[in-house]
């Protein structure tokens, strides 16, 4: 089969939680740290790559985002003239047929061009779910092909006419490392996520926190907060100093108050414990996108806790509403909803135990390597036409 190099970017919180978790990095082999790195299952880990190796794949990783395991792997692997274009010199090291950005953003002109006089290179393909702007979709229109995860960004890069092969693959659960499923449940309810102020981001999560946070006292807030938040409020400030000024301020209060609300941040398998914990957790997509589809609604089914997410878009062709997850339409629906299935274990329960099921059959990585090998091969098959 292929040689397959997926070139990854993960969350700089992530990353930081990682290093404060594990003081002794410095001293490990570079294997070591990135095995250690994937132990933490934060997000897609090493998924992709584990599954494809089933199909007869010869796979590797390359953290491309952090100044620390790109040095270890020039430690182990590199020189001196490694260092002024690290990423170059993995590619001709690993020399992958299949290229795969989990950033497109990260290939630019320069790079695209010498990825083109690697004749190794059989086809080079992203990842992308999150909002796409004229500057990023220039750069998506590069790769052979895209993979996204709702019908709702496939139908936009197809409607651009230019997009070579789109394929829409739902965000998975790995369930291997994650099988003790039996823990207490102490939280009534809970909500992990970012917080990030913006129009198109999270401004209409920030209304729901701050309201559900004044309703539900059992409620816990784990939430990510971007870096340098104070001038980023400031910047949001200005931006709509002019628009509305009383909607502006007040928003910014109740992102404040949040942010002194919450408890740390949870990522990998620490999150994945505070959800196997929760009886309900709460989900609520970007601004930006209509349809439903982000990693929340497989790992909180995933960790056997009940879901209740926003009602998007495609919800009830990814899960049986009222019957493997609830959705909500507004704040008081939401409100009304945590209360009943807090009060009512025995529905909570048997909706939880069919979310799980699900998810344990149809969004797992197994099938969606099956999928992206297929996606490969189409693309593969295209190129020597």
């Amino acid at each position: 089969m292929y040689s397959f190099l997926r070139i990854s970017s993960y969350y700089p919180g992530f990353l930081m939680d990682f290093k404060n978790k594990n003081k002794n990095l410095e001293k490990m082999e570079y294997e070591q740290i990135l095995n250690k790195f994937f132990s933490e299952n934060y997000a897609e880990s090493n998924n992709y790559s584990k599954y494809l190796s089933k199909f007869g794949y010869n796979c590797n990783e390359v953290i491309f985002n952090d100044k620390f395991f790109q040095k270890k792997w020039l430690e182990k692997y590199g020189s001196n003239k490694d260092r002024k274009n690290i990423l170059l010199s993995q590619i001709d090291y690993y020399k992958p047929e299949i290229l795969f950005f989990g950033n497109p953003n990260i290939l630019n002109d320069k790079l695209y061009s010498e990825l083109k006089n690697r004749n190794f290179i059989k086809c080079i393909v992203c990842f992308i779910c999150s909002p796409v702007d004229n500057n990023l979709l220039k750069k998506i229109l590069k790769f052979d092909g895209v993979i996204t995860c709702t019908e709702g960004y496939k139908r936009f890069f197809l409607e651009t006419g230019r997009v070579k092969h789109v394929m829409s693959a739902p965000h998975s659960f790995s369930f291997e490392e994650k099988n003790n499923l039996n823990y207490e449940k102490s939280i009534d309810v809970s909500f992990l996520g970012s917080l990030f102020i913006g129009q198109k981001l999270h401004n209409d999560r920030i209304n729901l926190l701050y309201n559900l946070n004044k309703k539900i006292k059992t409620l816990r807030l784990y939430l990510n907060f971007p870096n340098y938040l104070f001038l980023k409020i400031l910047k949001f400030f200005l931006l709509n100093f002019f628009k509305n000024f009383y909607s502006s301020v007040t928003l910014i209060y109740k992102f404040i108050y949040l942010y002194f609300c919450s408890l740390p941040a949870k990522y990998g398998n620490d999150m994945y414990e505070i959800l196997r914990k929760s009886k309900i957790t709460i989900n609520m997509h970007i601004g930006d996108t209509k349809y439903a589809g982000n990693m929340r609604l497989f790992e909180a089914t995933g960790s056997k806790c009940l879901l209740i997410t926003d009602n998007r878009k495609g919800i009830e062709k990814l899960f049986n509403i009222k019957d493997e997850i609830v959705v909500y339409d507004n704040f008081d629906d939401l409100l009304s909803k945590i209360n009943f299935y807090l009060a009512n274990d025995a529905q909570r329960e048997m909706i939880t135990i069919k979310g799980f099921n699900k998810t344990l059959a149809n969004y797992n990585y197994k099938i969606k390597a099956k999928n992206i090998n297929n996606f490969f091969l189409k693309i593969i098959k295209n190129h020597e036409i």
